[in-house]
């Protein structure tokens, strides 16, 4: 999938979220909070300057949007093509999502 079908898909998928704002499965089905619960509330907080609220409604969106635009930025700035992800990588965010869920539903976070 070439860089431009990547960045639409991106656009059309967070333009149906913020727009229609769905229901979260997996708290419908388990009754409790996914890392994503609370994500596009956290991105509207933020949206609108408020830092305090967003961090209480998905800690891990605020400090994912920074990071995951600083990897994009920073790749494309060095070699000006969309970066290329290690399976390091993938391996520390899936453990640092599985710890922020786990956190947040058994320790409040």
């Amino acid at each position: 999938m070439s860089t431009r079908h990547m960045m639409a898909t991106a656009v059309l998928f967070a333009a149906v979220v913020l727009l229609v704002r769905p229901a979260c499965p997996v708290y419908a089905m388990f009754h409790v909070l996914c890392p994503g619960c609370g994500g596009t509330r956290a991105l509207m907080a933020l949206l609108r300057g408020n830092l305090g609220a967003a961090w209480r409604l998905n800690a891990l969106v605020v400090c994912e949007i920074p990071l995951g635009l600083g990897y994009v930025l920073a790749g494309i700035w060095r070699r000006g093509v969309w970066p290329e992800v290690s399976r390091g990588w993938w391996i520390t965010v899936s453990v640092g999502v599985a710890l922020f869920t786990v956190g947040r539903n058994f320790f409040a976070l």
